[in-house]
This record gives structure tokens, C-alpha cells and sequence, in this order.
């Protein structure tokens, strides 16, 4: 339209209404053009500016934006919605401090906007700064108290501080104030999780997939509460969802379900997710091989040598680390899907690790001179895991942690300790007790490298780790550091695993508590090393 809508009759505010009009229906274009012929006649109209630059900032013209709403705030300070706008468009920049700033202007002139507080509290929440996000999302809620986003809002923000307890009230109030949000139920069973209320938690993932029976997270959160619980049978049905997770592995193969029969056909079994897993579940391979034909067995390159050396399997498994673009096979299967394929309902079905089949006194591991045979104590040590790990924060320590350990008598340790955190022995502020630890990981090239240092060895003490699963594997003594919060595989309220009989599990009694696990090993080293 190239009409001039300043001609004729029409006042400026009623072009600004039209404008706004134009604005709310989406049509853009228009809408400018009204403001720019608005600030034709009355250059300093902030309204029209301010406009203008929320027009802008939702075409991604950021700098455009930010011209516009900054000369709309310059003609009136008090210009409430042109500093929450300016607010918003530096918050979605990610420049944070700014946006702080342009929301504390909007709040000192309406301190009870709670839209506004929300957006304060989401940007410190950006910035990590979580008690001052606390602050301003109760600041919200007391203003509008029946807002659930903001009770939910103010639930993360406990929840990333791990103060789960105040994270559940909060999350209560969202869910009474909409009790059929998917979202806050699941949150809700995710918190109790973390606090170790794991039949609180199956009943809030049930409630909400009562709601979204189809909700893949949903499922997948369920199937660690019911496997923690050891609710096997019911378990590793709902564990099954993870496979349709978008970044879950697919192949062209038919998968294998129970009830296909499998005799003389051939069947890809791959590794999933962490090589702790696969050290875990390779165990049922020898329980469907003697069922089926061949059997390729696709596993993580750097356990490959050790699977080689030890013969684990007969000789109608292959073990292969890369995937062959050209083989064929009838059936497909995640390795992790074995105990749901072969109905493992509970612990006492659970196969012990090749007890028998492990030559850990080989040729080739009796070549291995790094370790010595002297009478102290000869102790392994892994502190961290992967840090990418979705649980790592739970489950990994710092190496000054273990220095209680560092001066017990008649022991020597050794690292087994690989990645960035094989660093911290080089450490200054740690030389005064890692110089007496031997650092083994350097020369670890594989898990085989591995495995023939913990062969010469009297006991590993590590965190939740592959090297832990290792060891445990090769009937090592090991113990284990676990969190208050554990993974599903290591259960609840007891020391020992059915997965492997060697190891000890030391279990923190409050979340975060290492000091007390630590105690906890170096008061049953010394016991051992009186034996």
C-alpha cells in the first residue's frame, strides 16, 4: 500500500494504532511503514521506536533492534516496555550483563511486573549465578503465585544447586497448579529420584506417561528407577525405549525380539553407549550364541585386542571393532537388549563374568615389568571418568581427594587413570603426594594395556568407571566409590554386586559426602594390610 496514511484526517495516534494492528497480525512491512511516516512527523514518538525495534529484533536484525530501542529509552527513561525489550533482545544475544541491567531499568520503574522477574531470574540462571535466580523467581511467584511455569522455574533452579527437597515442594506447586503437565511430573519423578525416593519417583514417571504413554525420556527414566529397584521383569521392558531415541545407533538389519527363532542364522550384536556398559553385558553373548549361527560381534576398538587375547566366546563369534558396509545379516541386536531378549527377571539369573576363562597369566602379560613383586600392598587408582558423561558430576572426584590414601603404610599405588584428569598428578599443588604415585596410564594404549596392569596387582580402587568394570571382570578385588545416588546397575543398600563378585561397593550415606567413602577404604585397607 503506498497510500500515506499521515494524509488526510489521521491522527498520529490513530496511525499508531493502525500500526500496532498491522504489527499484531504479522504483517511487518506495514506496520513499519506506518512508524517510519509516524517519526516523520514527530521524530521523538519513542512508542514508534520501540516498535520499530521490536519489529527488528523478531526479523533477527539485532543491531537494527538495538538502535531503535535505544533512542526509544533515551527520549523516556521511563519507557517501561522498550527496556524489557531491550532486556530480551541482549538476553537472546547471550549478552547477559546487559540484559541484567535493562531488566533491573524496566523493574525500577514497574517493580510488579513478574514477567519481567522470570526473565531477571532466567538470565542469571544463564550466567550461573543460581541464588540470585532463586531470589528473583520467588519475587515472581509472590506477585503471580498461580503461575506453575514459575513454581517450576524456581524447582530447576533448586534442582541444579541439588537442594532436592525444596526442588520437590516447588515442583508440587506447579503440578497443583496444572496437574496434567507432563512436564512437571516428570520433573518431579526426576527429583526423587536424585533425593533416593525411587518408589516416589516410579509413581510420578507413570503418572506422567499416564498422560504420554509415547514420551521416550519418560520410559527411559522409568527403566533405571525400576532397574534400581530391581524390578529386572519390568526393567529392561521399558529400557527398551531407548532405542528410539534419535541419537540411538540404527542399521538396516531386521532387530531381534523374543520369539524369533534364530537357529542357524546370522546375528550383528553391537556395543551401545559407554565401554563400562559393554564390559558388563558381554556376558550374555555365550547364553544366545549356542541358539543361533554366527554371531559378529561389533564392540568398541579399544577393548577389540583384549577380547582377541582372552576368548571369551567360540569360535563362531567374531569380533570386529568397525562396522563392514558389506556383510549381511539376518537379525540385528543392541548388546544392552540381551537381558531383555533372553528374559532375565531377576538377580539370580544374572551370569557371573567368565570366572574361569580369564588367562590373565598369559605370555604376554608375564612380559609386563612395570610392577614389581614386592611385598606391599599393590593398589590401583581411577578418580574420574568420562567427563562428558551425563552423570559424571556424581560420580567423579579430583585426585587430592584420595590423598588419605597416599600415606598408609607398606602400600604402593599405581594410576590406571587416563584423560585430562591424568593431569592432576602432574599438578603443582599436588607434587607433594602424587610424586610417590606411579603413573600407569601413559603407557595405556587400550583396555589390554589395561587389563595386564591390573593382572599384577592386589586391589583397584576406583570410581564408577570402564577400568572399574575391567577389573571387577577379571575377579580383581575392587572397590568401588559409589554416589548416594547411584546408577541403577549397582542397586541399593548393599556392598557387594550381583554383577561381580569381587567387588565392594562403598556407598556415600549423604549425596556428595567422598570423605566419609574415602575414610570408609583407608580404614579397610589398613585391615587388609594386616591380614
Amino acid at each position: 500500500m503506498n497510500l500515506s496514511y499521515m494524509q488526510g484526517n489521521m491522527s498520529i495516534d490513530q496511525a499508531f494504532l493502525m500500526a500496532v494492528q498491522f504489527h499484531q497480525k504479522g504483517d511487518y512491512q506495514e506496520a513499519e511503514l506506518i512508524y517510519q511516516q509516524i517519526l516523520k512527523v514527530q521524530p521523538t514518538h519513542y512508542l514508534s521506536l520501540g516498535n520499530l525495534g521490536l519489529i527488528s529484533a523478531q526479523l533477527k536484525k539485532n543491531e537494527e533492534a538495538q538502535q531503535y530501542l535505544s533512542q526509544s529509552t533515551a527520549i523516556n527513561s521511563n519507557y517501561y516496555e522498550g527496556h524489557t525489550n531491550l532486556g530480551n533482545l541482549h538476553f537472546n544475544q547471550g549478552q547477559y550483563e546487559a540484559a541484567v541491567e535493562a531488566y533491573k531499568k524496566a523493574l525500577s520503574i514497574s517493580p510488579n511486573d513478574a514477567e519481567v522477574w522470570s526473565n531477571l531470574a532466567a538470565t542469571y540462571l544463564r550466567m550461573e549465578k543460581d541464588e540470585e535466580s532463586i531470589i528473583c523467581y520467588q519475587k515472581a511467584i509472590e506477585i503471580n503465585p498461580k503461575r506453575a511455569d514459575l513454581h517450576n522455574a524456581l524447582g530447576d533452579c533448586y534442582y541444579i544447586l541439588k537442594m532436592y527437597k525444596n526442588a520437590i515442594k516447588s515442583y508440587h506447586n506447579s503440578l497443583r497448579i496444572n496437574p496434567n503437565q507432563i512436564k512437571y511430573c516428570h520433573n518431579l519423578g526426576y527429583a526423587y529420584q536424585n533425593l533416593g525416593k525411587h518408589s516416589e519417583a516410579i509413581k510420578y514417571y507413570q503418572k506422567a506417561l499416564n498422560i504420554d504413554p509415547k514420551n521416550i525420556s519418560l520410559h527411559v527414566n522409568l527403566a533405571t528407577a525400576l532397574l534400581l529397584t530391581k524390578d529386572f521383569k519390568n526393567g529392561w521392558v521399558e529400557y527398551e525405549w531407548r532405542r528410539k531415541l534419535d541419537q540411538y545407533r540404527k542399521f538396516s538389519y531386521k532387530d531381534f525380539t523374543p520369539g524369533k527363532k534364530i537357529e542357524g542364522k546370522s546375528i550383528l550384536i553391537y556395543a551401545e553407549q559407554g565401554i563400562g556398559d559393554t564390559i558388563q553385558f558381554m556376558r550374555f553373548i555365550p547364553l544366545i550364541e549356542n541358539a543361533a549361527g554366527d554371531i559378529t560381534f561389533l564392540c568398541p576398538k579399544p577393548l577389540q585386542l583384549l577380547l582377541e587375547d582372552w576368548c571369551l566366546f567360540s569360535d563362531r563369534v567374531k569380533i570386529i571393532s568397525e562396522y563392514e558396509t558389506m556383510a549381511k545379516y539376518d537379525f540385528c541386536l543392541p548388546l544392552m537388549s540381551l537381558p531383555y531378549v533372553l528374559g532375565i527377571g531377576g538377580i539370580s539369573e544374572i551370569p557371573i563374568a567368565f570366572p574361569e576363562q580369564f588367562s590373565t597369566d598369559s605370555s604376554r602379560m608375564a612380559d609386563f615389568k612395570k610392577i614389581g613383586s614386592g611385598i606391599d600392598l599393590k593398589v590401583g587408582i581411577v578418580w574420574a571418568g568420562n567427563p562428558n558423561h551425563v552423570r559424571d558430576n556424581q560420580r567423579s572426584i579430583s585426585l587430592v581427594q584420595l590423598n588419605p590414601l597416599f600415606n598408609l603404610p607398606s602400600c604402593t599405588f599405581f594410576s590406571l587413570q587416563v584423560g585430562d584428569a591424568r593431569n592432576e598428578l602432574y599438578q603443582k599443588k599436588n607434587l607433594h603426594f602424587s610424586t610417590s604415585i606411579e603413573d600407569c596410564g601413559q603407557d595405556f594404549g587400550n583396555f589390554w594395556d589395561t587389563a595386564k596392569i591390573i593382572s599384577k596387582l592386589d586391589l583397584v580402587v576406583s570410581v564408577d568407571t570402564a577400568v572399574a568394570h575391567l577389573s571387577a571382570t577379571m575377579n580383581k578385588p575392587t572397590w568401588i566409590m559409589i554416589s548416594a545416588n547411584p546408577d541403577w546397575r549397582w542397586l541399593l543398600n548393599c556392598n557387594s554386586s550381583p554383577w561381580y563378585p569381587s567387588v565392594r561397593l562403598f556407598r556415600q550415606k549423604e549425596l556428595g559426602d567422598w570423605e566419609q567413602v574415602i575414610s570408609d577404604i583407608r580404614k579397610q585397607i589398613l585391615k587388609k594390610r594386616e591380614k
